[in-house]
């Protein structure tokens, strides 16, 4: 009866692998890094979206109560537009981009913010302390008779990205166009 006796790897099987090994690991690797870095990327990007989409509900919500639209006494169709409007109680609201300080990364960062100022009462901020508007634009919207029937808002945001770091180079721009409700009139 004949034995059999296992066969290892010869030495130049074993080169072989090693070539090929080294071949497809840095591959993988770079493969790998380039994946995490684009979801990242993504995330910051998503946070983005999703603070535009609260912020635009705000605003949804606000304008769906408006009783005027206080055209002649706002800055609008600028980068900077400053909304103003009347509450159904009466109130006067502000909706405007204003430039604020807020550490980050252990240093005090200037960013300009959005804000929604009900009445007398405190401003709170819509967006957070770490996103940049560079743009908020807002523009009436007419229909044939020349009867505002809605306002168009523009939103450009990015991430506060001091360092220059790729993990936090993100933007984001939302444009949409709200309608108003018969009752609510322009002064």
């Amino acid at each position: 009866m004949r034995s059999f006796s296992p066969k290892g790897f010869t030495l130049l099987e074993t080169m072989v692998y090693i070539g090929i090994f080294s071949v497809v690991l840095p591959a993988f690797t770079i493969f790998v890094l380039h994946s995490w870095q684009q979801q990242i990327g993504f995330d910051a990007r998503m946070r983005l979206e999703q603070s535009t989409s609260l912020i635009f509900l705000e605003v949804s919500n606000s304008l769906t109560e408006a009783d005027a639209i206080l055209v002649s006494t706002s800055t609008l169709a600028t980068d900077t537009s400053i909304l103003r409007f009347q509450d159904a109680n009466g109130a006067a609201v502000v909706i405007d981009v204003s430039s604020t300080t807020v550490n980050f990364s252990g240093t005090n960062q200037t960013v300009r913010r959005l804000r929604l100022q009900r009445g007398s009462s405190t401003p709170v901020w819509l967006t957070e302390p770490e996103h940049d508007v560079t743009q908020w634009r807002v523009e009436v919207v007419r229909n044939t008779t020349n009867v505002l029937t809605g306002l168009r808002v523009s939103l450009d945001a990015q991430l506060l990205n001091t360092s220059g770091n790729v993990y936090r180079n993100a933007t984001f721009a939302a444009d949409t166009t709200f309608a108003l409700s018969p009752h609510t009139i322009e002064l």
